[in-house]
């Protein structure tokens, strides 16, 4: 898994975890992104206002209680901090122990660093554009 996957995976268990006491019974989708600038942490994610709109409640507020539920469930020390920014978005700073195990482990991989095995072995169709 990469360091991506990670905090995806912290940020949809945070989610889960509040659903209950927030009475959201489907599921809500989380994206995490890379920010454009570097100032505005390692990955950012726009989950509390995707939830805010859905429950009628400040997405500020909502990212506050994720930001908990995102301590609670970082159990290995990946995140060194989250904060909110703007209107609700949450900032996500790693560990710098997660960045070296990150770089060992590219280190280790060399070329097969960030690999995927996804589509291997399906044929790809790939058309040229224009007219039929």
């Amino acid at each position: 898994m990469d360091v991506r996957q990670i905090v995806e995976s912290l940020v949809v268990s945070a989610v889960r975890r509040k659903q209950g006491d927030w009475g959201a019974a489907e599921a809500i989708p989380v994206s995490v992104e890379i920010p454009r600038q570097e100032s505005y942490g390692d990955f950012s994610t726009n989950a509390a206002m995707q939830i805010a709109t859905r429950l009628g409640r400040k997405p500020r507020e909502i990212a506050a209680e994720l930001i908990e539920a995102l301590r609670e469930e970082d159990r290995e020390g990946r995140i060194s901090s989250l904060s909110v920014a703007g209107p609700g978005f949450i900032t996500i700073r790693l560990s710098e122990e997660e960045w070296r195990e990150t770089l060992a482990t590219a280190l280790d991989l060399g070329p097969r660093f960030g690999a995927s095995g996804a589509g291997e072995g399906h044929a790809a169709h790939l058309a040229r554009g224009g007219g039929s």
